[in-house]
């Protein structure tokens, strides 16, 4: 296993267009804030209001920086499911994952070997889209908070959640598309899970049902808005119901931002990975 993976790692390290698709998604985090910077300047506002402009438009150091790893951002829901998926299934068009097996290797190892490369080459891109989002973010509108321990915690502690919360989407891309051998599928499935729980995102956030928030919140689409803007560690632990009326007040999952991350979005990440692989093994790789 560790050779196999060792191998993929090298193949990536290597591969043109992955690095493609790096520079790809390192402009389009600086397009981003450019186009927050140009609508404040042909708005027309001045020095003392462009902090809270860039707030509103979420478009500060904290918010770029968490946009860049988060599934409702540009670089999670399209860049990542183009590049990276197309770079993994090629070996399973050209005979690659057969030599593997005629090699020794078990479905197994291939597999997990192929999800093991999946992670860290998505947690890349998001690294970099983050990255370039933080600095260019913090130049044109500030940084998006008050610079203390506290602050700093929160934005390494952040891009984790949010790299947690993509990856709920995004695995189901790249294990559904290994299953049917079809890049397009690894493609499809993020940006149309993307579109449509953002529809329903809008929904929850215009607050018409308070019932329907609290179940939503469950959801990684909502959890990630829901820490895109906070500038301190201590938010995440903070009781945030949507509404005052609430049947199950006293399951504190509900209320707990952190708790609804860290128990939903392993679960369902856990489920998809081991489900695929049931599948996978009775593939007929020719």
């Amino acid at each position: 296993m560790r050779n196999l993976l060792r191998a993929d790692l090298y193949r990536a390290l290597k591969n043109k267009l992955l690095r493609i698709g790096l520079i790809i998604t390192a402009a389009l985090a600086i397009f981003q804030a450019l186009v927050y910077k140009f609508i404040a300047i042909i708005s027309d506002i001045g020095e003392e209001e462009i902090d809270m402009f860039g707030q509103v438009l979420n478009g500060n150091g904290i918010a770029l920086w968490n946009n860049g790893a988060s599934i409702g951002g540009n670089t999670a829901a399209f860049i990542v499911p183009i590049f990276v998926t197309i770079f993994i299934l090629r070996e399973f068009g050209d005979r690659t994952v057969r030599n593997k097996l005629i090699m020794g290797y078990t479905r197994s190892q291939i597999y997990f070997s192929s999800i093991l490369l999946h992670l860290f080459l998505m947690f890349v891109y998001l690294f970099v889209a983050s990255f370039f989002g933080l600095v260019f973010g913090t130049i044109f509108f500030g940084i998006g908070g008050e610079i203390t321990l506290g602050f700093i915690a929160m934005i390494f502690v952040s891009f984790v959640l949010q790299f947690i919360l993509s990856y709920t989407v995004l695995c189901l891309g790249i294990v559904l598309s290994i299953n049917v051998q079809s890049p397009v599928i690894g493609i499809i499935i993020p940006i149309a899970l993307s579109f449509v729980a953002s529809l329903i995102n809008t929904i929850a956030l215009l607050g018409v049902s308070g019932s329907f928030i609290n179940f939503w919140s469950c959801f990684s689409f909502y959890q990630s808005s829901e820490i895109s803007l906070m500038t301190n560690i201590t938010e995440l632990v903070k009781q945030t119901f949507a509404t005052d009326v609430i049947t199950y007040e006293n399951i504190a999952i509900f209320g707990n931002p952190l708790l609804r991350i860290l128990i939903t979005a392993p679960v369902v990440i856990t489920t998809e990975i081991m489900v695929g692989y049931v599948k996978f093994k009775y593939i007929n790789f020719k």
